[in-house]
């Protein structure tokens, strides 16, 4: 099972991901275990984390992105979550 979880909003434009990276609440079929998962929206590129005990850790998670380099940019009104600087402007160039 999977549920699309918002993290938090971004004021506006491009921030890096304090702002509103869209990840996927992926369940395993033991209870309260499962993955907390981020996709890249230009290259597919995902990162995962684990967790137990029905607590996904949000704000690790979003720590360990943010060292990455991942950030969220809002399009035309609609959130975008990109694992690179390279990623974000490509897709811009080829969407906007």
């Amino acid at each position: 099972r999977s549920t699309k979880i918002l993290f938090r909003r971004a004021k506006s434009g491009c921030q890096n991901i304090g702002g509103g990276i869209m990840k996927d609440l992926e369940w395993s079929d033991i209870y309260g275990e499962g993955e907390i998962v981020a996709e890249c929206d230009c290259c597919g590129n995902t990162e995962r984390t684990e967790f137990t005990d029905n607590y996904p850790d949000y704000k690790s998670f979003q720590n360990e992105l943010k060292e990455k380099g991942w950030m969220a940019c809002k399009i035309h009104g609609e959130w975008h979550d990109f694992c690179s600087e390279y990623c974000r402007n490509k897709y811009i160039k080829e969407n906007v």
